[in-house]
């Protein structure tokens, strides 16, 4: 299992969450980290410390900066969302972020991520 979360503070607009890190910033490049094996990033969990209000936010796994197929979307009272269909494969040394896109205007909330990593 992988994961990470913004620590105390909310998940700013666009913003970038990393792997086993508590903050989230505007800068990808400072919060990505090395896959230190091949493998497959699966069942993406998402949770927040509230409600979405008025829009909505998707958070999408990235490889290289690149956008992936898995991701998921929380608007207005949703509190979670997941992707248990599809899956992001890494090579060794690939770079993982987690990638935020507001729509509206949501409500910052600190946010959490959970995956599964494996061969």
């Amino acid at each position: 299992m992988v994961g990470g979360s913004t620590g105390l503070n909310g998940l700013g607009p666009n913003n970038f969450m990393g792997m086993f890190q508590d903050a989230g910033v505007v800068t990808e490049s400072a919060i990505q980290a090395d896959m230190p094996a091949a493998g497959a990033l699966t069942n993406l969990y998402v949770r927040a410390a509230g409600t979405m209000g008025a829009g909505s936010i998707t958070y999408t796994v990235r490889e290289n900066g690149t956008p992936t197929p898995l991701s998921c979307t929380m608007t207005g009272t949703q509190t979670a969302c997941s992707d248990t269909t599809d899956s992001a494969h890494f090579a060794a040394g690939d770079l993982i972020s987690i990638g935020s896109t507001r729509s509206g205007t949501p409500t910052s909330q600190r946010t959490w991520w959970t995956a599964h990593y494996g061969p």
